[in-house]
């Protein structure tokens, strides 16, 4: 749980683990920042194999160390039963297969468990920036209908993306359908703009726009985030020897988030 690098040189090649949040100020990158809250959080000028081979290093230690107790325990106890027979050095020999079969048994299934949960977490994040979507959605409508009364079609469009992201526990194409349409609605809601030079003038709809913009963006380093959980997982449960333990514990391969994505900047809106 802790790591400890000791001197970061200028110019040092530095490798950063730790959890991604999105730009406060520019909003369309990611960056990772260190909180006492959530681990891991580490920066290292070694590199991300130098310091897995590290941690293997001192974890395969442990491991034969609580290995080689476990060992002297079994003979120590068969010896004080008053004799060493070839039974009690069979039943000895059999600690070290056991032992190990278990020890790979819960860090294989440990590992997998994580790597879904990992997903799970980055669709909750889609979810998360889905929600914020749609908080936009009724100010925009609001203003639509002040300054483009006469365009019914977009107005409808809007109150049924408005429906669209009401309802409750939506999967993946649920959510791609919903990106979708919103990206049309504020494809048209761009252009016609130039068509409502008082829509124009209207802060309020500038800054929503902006807003919706942002959003945007940080879907789509969400949606690559969560696609890259996906495929990392999907892989390890087909790969040997996971797969042997994926078919015994029920792990299902997970679908991946995918819909057609247009990119936005804020020169879009730059009226």
């Amino acid at each position: 749980m802790r790591y400890t690098e000791k001197i970061l040189k200028l110019n040092d090649k530095v490798y950063v683990l730790g959890n991604a949040k999105i730009d406060r100020d520019k909003g369309d990158t990611l960056e990772i920042r260190g909180d006492k809250k959530e681990r891991p959080f580490l920066i290292t000028n070694l590199t991300e194999q130098e310091v897995m081979m590290r941690k293997a290093n001192h974890g395969m230690l442990s491991l034969t160390t609580a290995f080689s107790c476990l060992m002297f325990a079994c003979l120590f106890y068969l010896g004080i039963q008053g004799s060493f027979s070839p039974a009690d050095y069979l039943t000895a020999a059999f600690i070290a297969p056991v032992y190990m079969s278990f020890i790979v048994l819960v860090l294989h299934y440990n590992d997998l468990i994580f790597l879904k949960q990992r997903a799970s977490r980055n669709l909750s994040n889609i979810e998360v920036s889905m929600q914020k979507r749609y908080n936009l959605i009724p100010n925009i409508e609001k203003i639509v209908k002040k300054y483009m009364a006469h365009e019914s079609g977009l107005l409808k469009q809007l109150t049924r993306l408005r429906t669209m992201s009401r309802s409750k526990n939506k999967g993946l194409d649920e959510f791609a359908s919903q990106l979708e349409s919103e990206q049309t609605v504020l494809t048209q809601i761009i252009a016609k703009a130039e068509d409502y030079p008082d829509l124009k003038a209207v802060a309020l709809n500038k800054k929503l726009m902006t807003k919706l913009v942002d959003l945007e963006n940080e879907v789509a380093l969400m949606r690559e985030g969560y696609n890259d959980a996906v495929t990392f997982y999907n892989t390890r449960i087909t790969s040997v020897p996971d797969v042997f333990f994926a078919r015994f514990f029920g792990f299902k391969a997970i679908d991946l988030f995918i819909y057609k994505e247009r990119k936005f900047s804020k020169a879009d809106i730059n009226w």
